[in-house]
């Protein structure tokens, strides 16, 4: 075996980070918002239309436990929207034991981090996850 190793394509975009906008809104949700999936680590919320405010959905926390997710607006256009951080329909899932996390002009460049909580063990059953910790955020560059 003369190369175990694939050679490293540097000129890929890391995978889970990606530009969402109001054209990613799932209308058929309900409120409309922008589900994540499992593979987002990095979203950077972009104004698309300097109006319309965004929802975006966190994936399921028992699918990510222990998971970060780090969601920033976008630095340009200078302009701030409402930004709202939620679970998914009917979840039962948390933001720091409430449904959602709203960011009222969300000043451009700034960041939210989350983590999914993981599985309580000191109880038994192991108790699954149902609540997303804010761990930073919202802050400034």
């Amino acid at each position: 075996m003369t190369n175990p190793y694939q050679q490293t394509n540097i000129n890929r975009p890391m995978p889970g980070a990606r530009y969402v906008d109001q054209r990613d809104i799932v209308a058929t949700l309900t409120p409309p918002a922008i589900p994540l999936n499992a593979d987002d680590e990095f979203i950077i919320v972009s104004d698309f239309d300097d109006v319309t405010p965004i929802q975006v959905n966190l994936p399921e926390v028992s699918e990510v436990t222990g998971k970060d997710i780090v969601i920033k607006t976008r630095v340009t256009p200078p302009t701030a929207i409402l930004i709202t951080v939620g679970t998914r329909d009917g979840s039962g899932q948390t933001i720091d034991g409430v449904p959602t996390a709203v960011f009222p002009g969300l000043l451009p460049g700034e960041t939210l981090v989350v983590r999914a909580d993981p599985p309580d063990n000191t109880v038994d059953p192991i108790t699954q996850p149902t609540n997303w910790s804010i761990i930073r955020g919202p802050s400034a560059p």
